[in-house]
């Protein structure tokens, strides 16, 4: 739109309105409804990454100690199939959902030279 003429507020504000209002991509609930369930999915799948990550690093790090100095081992299997089931079960749901982030109108810092072609 900006580079047939529009001013950036305008396109903005157009972009916004058909969403919307008119729900240009069929979304069931809109695209705010959308929005919130890829961000809800995306970071459950962090999570179940981060946890999949720190129960396998504990348990090789206490597996390390024993094997070296003798003691307890801690096999923390909860968090490590827990964060393993989040990481493999959330990212085909987040396909489900497309990215539909609305623009936000940001006024150019230099208007005079503020060229729409160069965005």
């Amino acid at each position: 739109m900006e580079k047939s003429g529009w001013p950036r507020e305008w396109a903005c504000k157009a972009v916004v309105e058909i969403e919307t209002t008119r729900n240009p991509a069929n979304l069931p609930n809109g695209w705010a409804s959308n929005q919130r369930l890829r961000e809800k999915h995306g970071s459950a799948a962090m999570f179940g990454a981060c946890l999949f990550i720190v129960g396998a690093l504990v348990s090789l790090a206490t597996l390390g100690i024993a094997l070296h100095s003798g003691g307890w081992i801690l096999i923390t299997y909860g968090a490590v199939i827990t964060g393993a089931g989040l990481w493999l079960k959330n990212p085909p749901e987040v396909k489900k959902y497309p990215d539909r982030r609305l623009p936000l109108y940001v006024p150019p810092r230099d208007p005079k030279n503020s060229d729409p072609s160069q965005y």
